[in-house]
């Protein structure tokens, strides 16, 4: 059996200690810890697993790990299975009503620090000149349609920048129980790694869920949980 994991280890990621104490009311502690006796988040792989029951976070920026000061910028975040994107190709109509029914929602009010409200502001702004910029491109330039072609493709890309720039957190995968969520490197790595305790809990989760036809999913899931234990242990 798989020892407890030991996460003392020095992080150069890690907050200083001093600041742990200045989190906005209700926020958890970087351990995941609500001070209810459970754990709320932890790090799986390069993953930020999160129950998806809108747990308070810590009081640090989900990007760069800096303090927050208290903001939280609530994001609510859709997930489906890529699969369904090939519905797009039939017609995008279709795909857009069963993304609309298969799709699975997580709510969070995650940290940002200055800096990164200012560049999400600034992404924004970005976004939003980007229609604006096609639509006034063809009045400007009237006949030049190597102009006008130039002012679209333009126009197009601050929209696709600014959408981009604006994204401090990202869903690889959202279900009923906890959403898993792409963060900035140094924040991820102040997060403890999955530990026994949330193993023992999902993995009742999982046999409750699974039947006798999907062993093999089963012992694929014993495969990754022991590895990650094993990783947690090593650091």
């Amino acid at each position: 059996m798989v020892g407890s994991t030991n996460v003392s280890k020095v992080n150069p990621y890690a907050p200083p200690a001093g600041a742990l104490d200045s989190r906005a009311p209700g926020a958890a502690g970087l351990d995941g810890s609500t001070g209810q006796g459970r754990t709320s988040y932890w790090r799986e792989g390069e993953d930020f697993v999160v129950e998806n029951v809108s747990p308070p976070l810590p009081d640090r920026c989900v990007v760069c790990n800096a303090d927050a000061e208290g903001y939280r910028l609530k994001r609510v975040l859709y997930w489906h299975p890529a699969g369904y994107y090939v519905l797009a190709l039939i017609g995008i109509l279709l795909y857009a009503i069963v993304a609309v029914i298969v799709r699975k929602k997580a709510v969070l009010h995650v940290g940002l620090c200055p800096t990164h409200r200012a560049r999400r502001r600034t992404a924004i702004i970005i976004g939003l000149l980007g229609p604006v910029v096609m639509i006034a491109t063809p009045f400007i330039a009237r006949r030049m349609g190597a102009v006008i072609a130039a002012g679209m493709l333009i126009g197009f890309a601050m929209i696709v920048v600014g959408i981009i720039m604006a994204q401090v957190v990202r869903p690889t995968r959202i279900d009923n129980e906890q959403a898993r969520l792409k963060v900035g490197r140094a924040f991820l790595e102040s997060i403890p790694y999955w530990n026994e305790s949330n193993a023992g809990v999902a993995r009742a989760s999982v046999v409750a869920r699974l039947d006798g036809s999907h062993a093999e999913q089963m012992r694929k899931y014993e495969e990754q949980l022991d590895r990650e234990l094993r990783r947690s242990d090593e650091t």
